[in-house]
C-alpha cells in the first residue's frame, strides 16, 4: 500500500524556486517505488512539503520552516531530507577541493541538520505524538537528484557526510540509498520497530498543509514566570487579611504555592522586627531556600531575624545525652518519639536565654509533622499565647496512612488555596488524576496551557555503544530539554522512583559512588539542590516542595514497593507535581498508569507479527 502524504502530486513551495523541480524528481521517484514494492509500501510512509508556522504575540502566524521530505522507516526511524537542485561534483582529476565541496557540506550542515532538532521539539510538543518520542529516531540527509554519482571513496570528500548525499544514481534506486544513510546514522536495529500506534500518530499530525510550532522552552518561560508572579501576589494579599490571626492552618494542594507564601510571609514578618523561624522537614528544601535567602541578602537585609531550618537539623540542636539516632532506616525520616524528645530539650535550653526563642514560627510541609510534634513546636515562642503559628500543608502528599491532624492550642483558622499556580494546565490534569482526595474541594489551574508529558519509553530505544536502554533514554530526555528546548542544566531535576539506598528495595542506580556523576556531555549532581551547569538528582521523598521547569521521572519500577495503589497514587502525585512546565517519563504511559503488564503482551505479539509478516512477503517475491 503505497503511503505518500499528499498522495497524487507534491505540494507547491513557499515560492517559486529551483528546489521544486528536484522535490518534483524525488516525489516521483519515491511514489514509483513504494507503488511497486508492497513490502516497502508497507514498511514506509512519506511525507513531502511539510510547512510549519510559529504563533507570534499578537496571535498572528508566520512561515517559520520547511522539511521537503520526511521518510519514515518502520524499521529504521525517521530522516529528513533536503532536495536540492545543485549539481555537485569534484572538479579536476585526483579529487581536487572545490566549491562543490562546500556546498554539500552546507547544505547539510546548515539547513537539513538543523531540522532534527526542530523536528523532535514539534514532536515532543504534539499531543499525538508525545507518547512515542523514544521510537522517534531521527537522522537527516540531502539530495541533489540532477547531479552525477557522487565520490564517496575519494579522500578529499572526507570532510562532508558522504553516506548522507544522495544523487542521480539513487533517484533510479531510492531504497538502496535510504538504507544506506540510515545505516550511517547508526539506525539499523531490527528490535524496536514503529508501532502501529507511533505511525498513525504521525500520520494525524503532520499528513496537513502547514503546522503550528510554538516556541522554546526557553522563550516561554519568562512569560510564564511573570504570570506565577502575579498569581501569587493575588494569592498573598488574601493570606495577609488573616494576619490578625495567632493560629493559622494554610491547606492547599501541590502548586499552589505554599512555599512562596510561607516564605515571603516569613520575611516580612521579619521586616516587622520579629524573630522568624521558617520549618520545613526536607533537608533539600532547607537548602534551597537557604540559597534564596543568601541570593536576596542585599535587597532584603533582614534575613538576621530569619532563621530557616529543616525538622531533622532543628532536633539535632538538642543535647544529645545518650539519645537514642533520630532518623529511621531507609526513606522513613524521623522516629517520632524521640524527636518530640530533642524539641522540648532545645525548647528548655534556649528559655534559659530568651533571646533564642521565636515570635513566629512558619511550618511548611506541615503534612510530614506528625500530630505528637505541634505541641512541643509552640514551646519555641517566647509567647505561647500571642506568638504567631502558620501551618502551611498538604494532606494528599502525607506519605503515612494513620489518623492526622495539625494540633494547634487556642483557635486556628484554616484557609484554603484553591488556585494552582506552579503547573501548566497539560501537567496539572495529568496530576489531577493521582490525587488522591478527590473529596476536597477541587484545585483550579490558571497556568499556560502547556506541552502534554512526553513519554521516553527504554523498551522503544535503539541502543548505541553498548547502552543500557534506560541510560539511552535518560540520555536522550536531557539532549531533549537542554539542546533542543535550550534549558540551562540547573533547570532540570530527575526525580527516581527507586530509594537512594534500601536493603528490602532495588536501590536507585543513579546514586552511584561519591560525588557528580558524568553522564555522556552532561554532569549529573547526587543532590536536588541547585547547582549551575548541573543537573540535580532526587528521590521522590526529597524532592517534595521543591520544583523546577523541566522534571525527568524515572525508574519508574520502583513504584512497585508502594504499599498500595493509594500510596502510589500519593508518590506520583507528588512527584509530578514538581514540573512546573514540562514533564519527560522515562517510561510509557501505561507504565505510569500501572498497566504494564498488559503493555507487555502487546508489544510482543505485535513485534512478532511485524517481524514475520515482513519476512514472508520478502520471501514471497
Amino acid at each position: 500500500m503505497t503511503r505518500m502524504f499528499p498522495p497524487d502530486e507534491p505540494r507547491g513551495g513557499r515560492n517559486v524556486r529551483p528546489e521544486s523541480a528536484a522535490e518534483e524528481a524525488i516525489y516521483e521517484a519515491l511514489r514509483s517505488w513504494l507503488r511497486g514494492d508492497a513490502v516497502a509500501g508497507d514498511e514506509y510512509i512519506i511525507f513531502q512539503g511539510l510547512k510549519w508556522f510559529s504563533n507570534r504575540p499578537n496571535g498572528a502566524r508566520e512561515p517559520f520552516r520547511e522539511m521537503d521530505f520526511l521518510i519514515v522507516s518502520r524499521r529504521y526511524g525517521l530522516l529528513i531530507v533536503e532536495a536540492k537542485a545543485a549539481k555537485i561534483a569534484l572538479q579536476g582529476k585526483g579529487g581536487g577541493k572545490s566549491s562543490n565541496l562546500n556546498t554539500a557540506h552546507d547544505a547539510y550542515f546548515e539547513q537539513a541538520k538543523t531540522l532534527e532538532d526542530e523536528l523532535t521539539h514539534f514532536l515532543a510538543e504534539a499531543p499525538l505524538t508525545c507518547k512515542h518520542m523514544a521510537a522517534y529516531q531521527i537522522g537527516s540527509a540531502v539530495w541533489f537528484p540532477f547531479s552525477q554519482p557522487w565520490p564517496r571513496d575519494e579522500k578529499s570528500t572526507r570532510g562532508v557526510p558522504n553516506m548522507l548525499i544522495l544523487d542521480s544514481v539513487d533517484l533510479e534506486r531510492p531504497q538502496a540509498g535510504i538504507e544506506r544513510t540510515f545505516a550511517y546514522l547508526g539506525l539499523t536495529d531490527r528490535s524496536a520497530w514503529l508501532s502501529d500506534e507511533a505511525v498513525d500518530a504521525l500520520i494525524e499530525t503532520l499528513n496537513q498543509t502547514t503546522l503550528v510550532m510554538q516556541a522554546r522552552l526557553s522563550v516561554r518561560i519568562p512569560g510564564a514566570e511573570e504570570r506565577i508572579h502575579q498569581l501569587t501576589l493575588e494569592q498573598y494579599e488574601a493570606l495577609e487579611a488573616l494576619s490578625d490571626y495567632p493560629r493559622l492552618e494554610v491547606r492547599g494542594a501541590a502548586g499552589t504555592g505554599k512555599t512562596v507564601l510561607a516564605y515571603e510571609k516569613a520575611f516580612r514578618l521579619a521586616r516587622e522586627g520579629k524573630r522568624v523561624l521558617y520549618l520545613c522537614s526536607n533537608p533539600a528544601l532547607s537548602s534551597w531556600l537557604v540559597h534564596m535567602r543568601e541570593r536576596e541578602r542585599e535587597q532584603r537585609p533582614e534575613d538576621a531575624k530569619f532563621d530557616i531550618y529543616h525538622l531533622e537539623a532543628l532536633c539535632a540542636l538538642a543535647p544529645r545525652r545518650g539519645a537514642p539516632p533520630l532518623v529511621r532506616t531507609g526513606d522513613e525520616g524521623l522516629d517520632t518519639s524521640r524527636a518530640v524528645q530533642a524539641i522540648n530539650e532545645v525548647a528548655r535550653e534556649w528559655r534559659k536565654s530568651k533571646d533564642r526563642l521565636y515570635d513566629a514560627i512558619l511550618v511548611d510541609e506541615g503534612q510530614d509533622f506528625d500530630t505528637p510534634l505541634w505541641r512541643p513546636l509552640q514551646q519555641l515562642l517566647k509567647d505561647q499565647r500571642a506568638g504567631l503559628l502558620y501551618a502551611f500543608y498538604d494532606p494528599a502528599q502525607r506519605e503515612r496512612d494513620d489518623r492526622w491532624s495539625v494540633d494547634l492550642s487556642g483557635k486556628a483558622v484554616i484557609h484554603p488555596l484553591v488556585i494552582n499556580m506552579r503547573n501548566t494546565q497539560a501537567i496539572f490534569s495529568l496530576i489531577q488524576g493521582f490525587y488522591p482526595e478527590p473529596e476536597h474541594k477541587p484545585t483550579i489551574c490558571r497556568g499556560e496551557v502547556g506541552a502534554p508529558p512526553v513519554y521516553l519509553d527504554p523498551l522503544d530505544m535503539r541502543l548505541v555503544n553498548g547502552d543500557e536502554r534506560e541510560d539511552a533514554a535518560l540520555r536522550k530526555a536531557l539532549h531533549e530539554l537542554i539542546e533542543v528546548e535550550r534549558l540551562h542544566p540547573e533547570d532540570v531535576l530527575i526525580i527516581t522512583c527507586r530509594p537512594r539506598a534500601s536493603e528490602q528495595y532495588q536501590p536507585s542506580r543513579l546514586y552511584r559512588g561519591a560525588g557528580d556523576r558524568v553522564f555522556g556531555a552532561y554532569t549529573i549532581a547526587q543532590s536536588p539542590d541547585i547547582d549551575e551547569g548541573k543537573i540535580a538528582l532526587s528521590t521522590i521523598r526529597s524532592a517534595r516542595g521543591l520544583e523546577r521547569p523541566a522534571v525527568i521521572l524515572c525508574e519508574l519500577d520502583g513504584l512497585r514497593s508502594a504499599r498500595s495503589q493509594k500510596h502510589r497514587a500519593k508518590l506520583l502525585y507528588s512527584a509530578i507535581s514538581r514540573a512546573k512546565h514540562k514533564l519527560v517519563v522515562i517510561g510509557s504511559e501505561a507504565q505510569l498508569l500501572g498497566l504494564e503488564p498488559a503493555r507487555e503482551v502487546a508489544r510482543e505479539a505485535r513485534e512478532f507479527t511485524l517481524a514475520n509478516s515482513s519476512q514472508v512477503a520478502r520471501w514471497a517475491r
